[in-house]
């Protein structure tokens, strides 16, 4: 299904709903317009939606980009979040919607989709939507800061080269 901003915009509860239950945490409005809607590209946003009786079951989305190819610009597709609602997974729904959506972006000129997936989504993309591997991005993660001690409440590249952030 392809939605204006203007139906994400109004949609954006059952959106921000099915999140919630996918992933166990309630994310903002304004995240969610920031991350989807607020797009310098085009109206358009390729997202698949399953619904079942009203209710948002399954999402395949990706935000339009271009990529500059040896002096030219490509329409390319950077490929977001896929939620599902618990008790739907297995059923298939995220290669389902994302094949559709493809389908959908080749018949309209893209030439290819990019994208960093988790490893929830990560083997489905590649066995189910063809995806290749090119890179496995490093991940890092910091969840304690306590230890830390700054100069300054902000940190910028400029404060971080000039040295005046502390070692921990």
């Amino acid at each position: 299904m392809l939605l204006s901003n203007t139906e994400f915009c109004r949609d954006i509860e059952c959106f921000l709903e099915l999140f919630e239950e996918a992933f166990g945490r309630r994310a903002t409005k304004e995240y969610f317009l920031w991350r989807y809607a607020d797009k310098p590209i085009d109206d358009f946003l390729p997202i698949n939606i399953f619904i079942e009786n009203g209710k948002f079951i399954a999402n395949y989305s990706a935000n339009p980009i271009v990529l500059t190819y040896k002096g030219g610009d490509l329409p390319f597709l950077l490929s977001m979040t896929t939620m599902t609602r618990p008790g739907y997974e297995g059923k298939g729904l995220p290669a389902k919607l994302g094949n559709e959506l493809y389908r959908w972006a080749s018949a309209k000129g893209i030439f290819g989709v990019i994208g960093f997936p988790n490893n929830k989504i990560h083997y489905i993309r590649r066995i189910k939507l063809g995806w290749e591997d090119i890179y496995e991005v490093p991940m890092f993660s910091l969840t304690e800061f306590s230890d830390r001690k700054f100069k300054s409440e902000a940190i910028t590249p400029s404060n971080r080269i000039n040295g005046e952030i502390e070692s921990p």
